[in-house]
């Protein structure tokens, strides 16, 4: 069984997809253009091969019939961090005069 992605790379399927919504022909220049819009690597030859391998195909159809595969739902689990502070008295040994600067920017 071969791989969608390995002969065409999914980028070049989503270009034809686009196309297909916006009822837009499906051709080589139309998927190299949604390609160059969208600042993606272009190669021709996978786009050849896409464009050949499509036709005939009912798109509407292999849309429907499409087997969907659900990602394994992953539950996280998150843990509640408690932040312990211990406050220990320091002496302030500063003149009076350091200790209203302090108070006054709030050191």
């Amino acid at each position: 069984m071969i791989k969608i992605n390995e002969v065409f790379k999914m980028e070049n399927i989503y270009a034809v997809m686009i196309l297909y919504n916006a009822g837009n022909e499906i051709n080589e220049t139309s998927v190299k253009r949604v390609l160059d819009a969208a600042n993606a690597k272009v190669d021709k030859i996978r786009i050849k091969a896409l464009i050949n391998s499509l036709e005939g195909v009912d798109i509407e159809k292999a849309i429907k019939s499409a087997v969907v595969i659900e990602q394994p739902k992953v539950e996280q689990k998150i843990e509640e961090k408690k932040e312990i502070v211990i406050e220990t008295p320091v002496e302030d040994k500063r003149e009076d005069g350091a200790k209203g600067l302090d108070r006054l920017f709030n050191f």
